[in-house]
C-alpha cells in the first residue's frame, strides 16, 4: 500500500485528536465558532455513549468495540484501527526515530513519546486532579489515581 498523502495524514491526525476530545475544528475557525462548536457533537456510540463531532470518527471510533483492524503491518502482522497508526508503528521495525528531544538529542518513534518525555526535563505537569490539586506529568497517573489504584499514597486526602 503506498504511503499516505500529506493531506490524507493531515486528516488522521485531526481525527485523532478528535477522537481524544481534543480537537478545536481546526485553526482556521474563528474564536466565536470555535467556543460555539467544539461542544457541539451529535454523533453517540451506542456502545459506551462516547460523543462526536464528526461521524466518520465515530464510524472508526465503532471499530474499538467490533476490533476491527483493517491496517496490517506487512513485516510482524499487527493490525490497526487507523492507517496513520500503521505507519507509526512500521518505524518500530525500520529502525527510525524522526522526533527528537531537544534538551538531550533522545529520539523517538512518536512525537507523543517526545512531549511525555520532554516533561521530564521542564518539570510540567500538566495533569491535575480535581479532588486534591496533585499534579503529574502524565495523563495515565492521573488516571490511576483517580480510579482509585494509587488514591492511598498519591492523594492527601
Amino acid at each position: 500500500e503506498d504511503d499516505p498523502e500529506p493531506l490524507q495524514i493531515k486528516e488522521e491526525q485531526e481525527e485523532e485528536l478528535e477522537d481524544e476530545g481534543r480537537d478545536c475544528g481546526g485553526v482556521n475557525r474563528k474564536k466565536t465558532q470555535h467556543a460555539d462548536e467544539s461542544t457541539d457533537r451529535p454523533y453517540t456510540c451506542s456502545v459506551c455513549n462516547k460523543n462526536f463531532r464528526i461521524k466518520s470518527i465515530l464510524t472508526r471510533h465503532m471499530k474499538t468495540h467490533t476490533g476491527e483492524k483493517p491496517y496490517s503491518c506487512s513485516v510482524c502482522g499487527k493490525s490497526f484501527i487507523q492507517r496513520s497508526y500503521l505507519h507509526t508503528h512500521m518505524n518500530s521495525h525500520s529502525g527510525q526515530k524522526p522526533h527528537t528531544c531537544s534538551f538531550c538529542g533522545r529520539g523517538f518513534t512518536q512525537v507523543g513519546n517526545m512531549n511525555a518525555h520532554i516533561r521530564i526535563h521542564t518539570g510540567e505537569k500538566p495533569h491535575s486532579c480535581t479532588d486534591c490539586g496533585k499534579s503529574f506529568r502524565e495523563k495515565a497517573d492521573l488516571i490511576n489515581k483517580t480510579n482509585n489504584v494509587l488514591v492511598s499514597i498519591l492523594c492527601p486526602r
